[in-house]
């Protein structure tokens, strides 16, 4: 509706326009876009639209929290089930709760939201759903195929970004274990049609329906580190999901396909946006979708995000799937068992991540011999779960072998030679080698800050390494120095919940400690405790290995009973985890993160 010829010329008086469409706001100079309520305010919308009396019992308090959680906070929605409860109390003061409510809004998610609700405290008398349903049916087909794709993620925080990438990508499998069925072609030619087939024309198209979406108020947009990203109202996403249509299933897929192609050349800068939205495909029927080849690109997204439970399930499924579908032993179900076996590695299951990294090295020799690059890096796996194990020893005697047989294959500045001689600074590094290790890893950190620059996660790494040697020869304020830089920018990259960015708290720390700043030590080793038993649990290695240097801090506070304490759980769980042999048992040192 043109508003602007109603509109009075005159200086007298206020004239107030209430609107989802942002276009709106180009009328006046002055406008105010509303967020979402408060609690307290959507809980007396919700009270005053169910004439009910205030303060609720503590199950209608819960219940009626949950619901306008759910309910995203939408004023709308929330009259919409305060009258709906109304109209079912009954005359004689007996309430239909929002506790029923609740559980009937599980079931029956659509057609309450579609109900038309003629009695409401305000006048209107369309449901939340054909309020939406107005607004999706003005949209260009452009504009109701992109909302519909995008609404098949996790309503916050859809990177623009994911979607050009794919489009690069082509919207390819990274790998292809097995074939996709013959209609799924016809949904990426949907997608290309729809996103293109480069980062630019999708960057185009995009950008040309998110105003449009925008003015009906069915997307909002933010920035992060200057890069755009989608939201979208949670219940304006179930409305998106419940809307009847042939192809709904389609749009999962296609959504599915998309994340799918992000995940090719293991684009982990990319992985902490994915991680919410791989979550969200694993939920319930949109997991039972998912085929082997999303499976294993999920699976890589997760272990890199230290979702590493999740990972197992998912290659142990993608392994069971191969087996399935072939008698014989194939390369593809030796690479997942190699997948496998990192997600125990990361849990510290290390006897049985040995056992699985024995059994790929053992059928890589025997079908492709010693020589080929994928026994020689099954090899480089098995060396570093020796050096978690403590046998340093056997570790060092391995990954000399994969040095010398990668600089003879792919010479001495392929990045994978590199990657085997940081490997193996590591473990001389555990041997309390320092003099080998820091030569050896200075080649490393200006081999890869050539190749690869300074903000690539492997230069960052290599700093990290680095670092540790100056710590373990002394030098604590060059080690605080790089390890301060490499937190900055894993803070950045990989964001403050990564492992890896948890290990740098850690490991600057333990520099707080060595110079004695032990208030600062503690402060952030109490941060990295909580944060490693949030995220592995309480019986990981890292989580101990947080605990004993938490411990050492007290005791150099002089709080002797409290580190008593700790040192005692700790011991006790590392022989139980570890074993009575490992050098961890006897002492404590920094996590470290090698690369394979």
């Amino acid at each position: 509706m043109v508003l602007h010829p109603f509109i009075p010329e005159s200086n007298d008086g206020t004239i107030i326009i209430t609107s989802r469409n942002r276009r709106v706001a180009n009328l006046t100079s002055y406008h105010l876009q509303m967020g979402e309520m408060t609690e307290e305010e959507a809980l007396s919308v919700l009270i005053k639209a169910a004439r009910r009396d205030s303060p609720l019992p503590v199950e209608e308090r819960e219940s009626a929290g949950t619901l306008m959680k759910e309910l995203g906070w939408l004023a709308l929605a929330l009259v919409h089930v305060g009258t709906y409860c109304h109209e079912l109390s009954s005359g004689d003061g007996e309430a239909f709760t929002f506790t029923m409510y609740h559980k009937r809004f599980h079931s029956n998610r659509a057609a309450l939201m579609k109900r038309a609700g003629p009695s409401t405290i305000d006048g209107y008398e369309l449901g939340v759903y054909t309020t939406l349903d107005l607004s999706y049916q003005r949209l260009p087909q452009s504009a109701k195929e992109f909302f519909r794709l995008i609404s098949n993620f996790h309503y916050s925080d859809i990177p623009m970004g994911m979607l050009a990438t794919a489009a690069e990508e082509h919207f390819a499998d990274p790998e292809t274990l097995l074939a996709r069925p013959e209609e799924h072609s016809k949904l990426v030619s949907r997608l290309t049609t729809l996103l293109g087939t480069s980062r630019s024309e999708s960057e185009f198209q995009s950008e040309s329906v998110i105003p449009t979406l925008r003015s009906f108020s069915l997307v909002s947009t933010t920035f992060i580190d200057g890069s755009l990203f989608l939201r979208i109202h949670p219940l304006v996403q179930a409305w998106a999901r419940d809307m009847e249509s042939p192809d709904a299933a389609d749009y999962g897929i296609m959504a599915t396909q998309v994340l799918t192609a992000c995940t090719g050349d293991r684009n982990t800068n990319m992985y902490r946006h994915l991680l919410p939205h791989v979550t969200e495909k694993l939920k319930g029927d949109q997991r039972l979708s998912l085929h082997v080849n999303d499976q294993v690109a999920f699976g890589w997204v997760l272990l890199e995000m230290g979702r590493n439970q999740t990972a197992e399930v998912l290659f142990q499924e993608v392994l069971k799937s191969l087996q399935e579908s072939s008698a014989e032993v194939t390369e593809d179900s030796i690479w997942v068992t190699g997948y496998l076996a990192s997600t125990y590695s990361a849990q510290g299951r290390y006897n049985e991540a040995e056992k699985l990294d024995l059994e790929v090295l053992e059928k890589r020799e025997k079908i492709l011999g010693p020589d080929h690059l994928d026994t020689i890096l099954a090899a480089a796996d098995l060396a570093v779960t020796y050096s978690d194990q403590g046998r340093y020893g056997e570790a060092e005697k391995l990954l000399l072998e994969v040095l010398e047989r990668r600089e003879k294959i792919l010479g001495a500045d392929h990045l994978d030679t590199i990657s085997a001689a940081a490997n193996l600074a590591s473990v001389y590094r555990d041997q309390g080698r320092h003099v080998e290790a820091e030569k050896l890893k200075l080649e490393v950190l200006e081999k890869r800050k050539k190749i690869l620059g300074t903000e690539h996660l492997d230069t960052i790494t290599a700093a990290a390494n680095l670092a540790s040697t100056y710590h373990a020869q002394g030098r604590y304020a060059e080690a605080e120095k790089l390890f301060s830089d490499v937190l900055e920018k894993r803070t950045k990259i990989l964001g403050a919940e990564h492992p890896h960015t948890i290990a740098a708290v850690s490991n600057l720390a333990s520099t707080y400690n060595g110079q004695q700043r032990f208030d600062e030590a503690e402060k952030l080793y109490v941060e990295v405790f909580e944060k490693w038993r949030a995220a592995l649990g309480a019986e990981h290695p890292d989580t101990i290995t947080a605990a004993g240097n938490l411990a050492a801090t007290y005791s150099k506070q002089g709080r002797h009973g409290e580190a008593e304490k700790l040192e005692l759980e700790v011991l006790e769980k590392r022989r139980k985890i570890l074993g009575t042999e490992h050098p961890d048992t006897h002492s404590y040192r920094q996590p470290s993160f090698h690369l394979y």
